[in-house]
């Protein structure tokens, strides 16, 4: 803690020099306190686990895609949160296909109204890019803080027109949450039946 040293005056002599300079200069003081712990009650004897939620049980043989390609097209899942506050750590998906050079996408949060997204939780832009024709994405989010206290919409949206080319990823295997789309930053939301029916294997790796 920054402070400054005391200085006393005679009230007589503090007189005078206010009549001649009417400036009294301090002489900095640096103090060390002892530390302060801020501890949450809700955590009272509770030690954070690591966890996965989302769709966990995704497989490779059962693939989905974005079914419009299109900016602003837009798929995710509902993810249950069991315990609050829940610490997001990473996103996590499975590419089955990938034929672009490069394929960029924004990840979004949503609070949920009826089962489907409605507002953004995000302050700030989280841009991914990847090049890798399959295989296990995985994207560290610690930087960005998010804390969910509820269940929460996550997405995947296009933001490149990158043309029609091949795009797919894992998918539950039928007992996890359906996809949820939209064909436009402005259109409605829909959950998807048929072949969009089981859900895209997004997971987020969290503190519990």
């Amino acid at each position: 803690m920054v402070g400054y040293q005391p200085r006393t005056y005679v009230v007589a002599d503090f007189k005078k020099q206010m009549q001649s300079d009417p400036t009294v200069a301090l002489t900095e003081a640096v103090a060390t306190l002892q530390e302060v712990v801020i501890e949450d009650q809700r955590y009272k004897g509770r030690k954070l686990k690591e966890r996965v939620i989302g769709n966990t049980k995704a497989v490779t043989s059962n693939q989905t895609y974005f079914k419009f390609n299109e900016l602003g097209n837009e798929m995710g899942i509902l993810v249950k949160v069991r315990r609050n506050p829940t610490f997001v750590q990473d996103f996590n998906l499975h590419i089955t296909e990938n034929k672009y050079d490069t394929f960029k996408f924004r990840i979004n949060f949503y609070s949920v109204n009826n089962g489907l997204p409605d507002e953004n939780l995000l302050s700030e832009n989280i841009i991914v890019n990847f090049s890798q024709p399959e295989g296990q994405i995985t994207v560290d989010l610690r930087e960005y803080n998010i804390v969910l206290e509820e269940n929460t919409i996550v997405t995947m949206e296009w933001i490149e027109d990158l043309g029609k080319h091949g795009l797919s990823f894992a998918t539950d295997s039928g007992s996890g949450n359906p996809t949820i789309t939209r064909q436009t930053s402005q259109g409605n939301w829909k959950r998807m039946n048929g072949m969009y029916k089981n859900g895209i294997g997004i997971t987020l790796k969290v503190l519990q």
